[in-house]
């Protein structure tokens, strides 16, 4: 697991990579409270999910584009 962590960081870069651990760590706490404890979503958390999922795609094609270009 440290080996994959210490890769990503060279890969990714260190700033990007927490950032999009962050965001699925708050996705991941999300996903646990609907189907573990039974929460439910609202409007502004759905809304919220859906910011976040966006942000990490956004972080990951501007990473890809300057890798290629």
């Amino acid at each position: 697991m440290l080996y994959l962590y210490y890769k990503s960081l060279q890969k990714i870069g260190s700033a990007v990579f927490y950032a999009i651990i962050n965001a699925f760590s708050v996705l991941l706490g999300a996903l646990i409270a609907v189907n573990y404890f039974g929460e439910s979503l609202n409007r502004n958390d759905k809304i919220g999910i859906i910011l976040i999922a966006f942000g990490i795609i956004i972080l990951g094609q501007k990473k890809a584009s300057i890798n290629y270009s």
